[in-house]
């Protein structure tokens, strides 16, 4: 669980971004009625995706 959460390779860093990817574009489908719902998900895609790029940076 721990390799899931903190990744050590560049292989696991992947896999950690094609799911988040999958996860939020599902989220994105899931809230296009819902203007409320839609601002937390682009909310929690923003974060998600600052995170990969402090992790670029790192």
């Amino acid at each position: 669980m721990m390799e899931f959460l903190l990744p050590e390779t560049d292989a696991a860093v992947g896999l950690q971004a094609i799911l988040a990817v999958i996860i939020l574009v599902v989220g994105f489908r899931l809230t296009r009625s819902h203007p409320d719902w839609r601002v937390f998900v682009w909310g929690i895609a923003a974060i998600t995706v600052a995170g990969f790029g402090l992790r670029a940076l790192h």
